[in-house]
């Protein structure tokens, strides 16, 4: 076979296009993210703690999502693509207060019986809201310019309820 200046380019354009292809396949960059959340300084359990990056400043990426626990704590994690923390660069947290959130309505299949109705949530059974709603919006959250960067980082979220102390 006789190598041509033309069949030498188009073999190198191939090469660098394969390169291009599974290099952006890789998709994108998560670090390890865990922390706290608190209210007026105290541990604040059941809140959905959400990481949305944020486009404003180029980061066009998934966002990840973790529960708190009795003590507050959580670990980000992201569904789609499937990894555990959160996406590198600059993002906009976000707290949800999910005993607020209504129960789902109760449906079984054909021919069974309902399953039965779950409790209210043990930490606030009234369903009112614990802080304001600003923190539910990324538009209006105080937690925006939060920087993942890659390695391992631990943040504390400090909510503020709003109340004056008695």
């Amino acid at each position: 076979m006789i190598v041509t200046p033309y069949r030498l380019a188009r073999a190198a354009l191939l090469a660098a296009a394969a390169l291009a292809v599974t290099g952006c396949n890789r998709g994108p960059r998560f670090a390890e993210v865990e922390g706290v959340v608190t209210l007026d300084g105290k541990p604040l359990a059941d809140v959905e703690v959400v990481f949305c990056p944020d486009p404003e400043k180029g980061n066009v990426a998934p966002h990840s999502v973790a529960y708190t626990d009795d003590e507050g704590r959580f670990r980000m994690h992201c569904e789609f693509p499937p990894a555990d923390g959160a996406v590198v660069g600059p993002q906009r947290v976000i707290i949800r207060d999910i005993t607020t959130v209504p129960d789902a309505p109760v449906q079984s299949l054909p021919g069974q019986p309902p399953p039965p109705k779950p409790a209210p949530p043990k930490s606030n059974p009234s369903r009112v809201q614990r802080f304001p709603l600003t923190y539910t919006l990324p538009a209006q959250t105080p937690f925006r310019n939060v920087e993942i960067k890659p390695g391992v980082q631990t943040f504390t979220f400090d909510v503020k309820s709003g109340k004056r102390p008695a």
